[in-house]
């Protein structure tokens, strides 16, 4: 199964842009798939979802369950090409991935801390007084992307979860982006005392 997205599908080519770029900066192992029409993207540190609903249906239900690359052609569209031919080791590979990516998204199981407006001016400082934990400064450009979010804890990951009505479109987003943080400030200032 072939995809494509052009700059017309406004809400999926922005996220899509958005998790080409995780992708691409990351050095590690990725994957891209979809299960039941949302749109998931994960890479060690950082992973993603898009959900698009209309009249309560997933609007990309079409879309095949499966592995996908995804890639920009010349005229600057994306296309999302199913993985097909892939032996039983890459496959257990990508399973794996999936089945990272889906618990690192469990916001079920997480809980609320705060919300970061449109206009804040120190988002990540917020976030980390909020959780304790460090984030790097490369998760900005994310958390801008968004806007408007919600940030709730999630053991080693930080969730940004963004829920909004696009009118023009009469459809409802849910935007899920989670991101690793395994080192709090208290072990690290505890580190400081003991070095001294």
């Amino acid at each position: 199964m072939k995809i494509k997205i052009t700059k017309e599908d406004k809400v999926i080519y922005k996220f899509l842009n958005m998790a080409s770029q995780v992708l691409k900066n990351d050095n590690g192992e990725a994957v891209v798939f979809v299960e039941k029409g949302i749109l998931y993207f994960g890479t060690w540190n950082i992973s993603g979802y898009l959900k698009l609903t209309q009249n309560s249906w997933i609007v990309h239900e079409d879309y095949k369950d499966g592995f996908y690359e995804i890639f920009k052609t010349l005229k600057q569209d994306f296309n999302m090409n199913m993985l097909k031919a892939y032996d039983d080791e890459k496959l257990r590979e990508l399973n794996q991935m999936k089945s990272r990516v889906l618990l690192s998204l469990s916001y079920n199981q997480s809980r609320y801390l705060c919300r970061i407006e449109e206009e804040e001016s120190c988002a990540i400082a917020k976030i980390s007084n909020e959780t304790n934990k460090f984030l790097k400064d490369s998760y900005l450009g994310m958390i801008k992307c968004l806007k408007e979010i919600e940030v709730h804890e999630n053991d080693y990951y930080i969730l940004l979860k963004r829920e909004q009505h696009l009118e023009k479109e009469n459809m409802d987003m849910e935007t899920v982006i989670s991101l690793f943080c395994e080192k709090t400030k208290d072990l690290e200032f505890n580190q400081e005392k003991l070095e001294v």
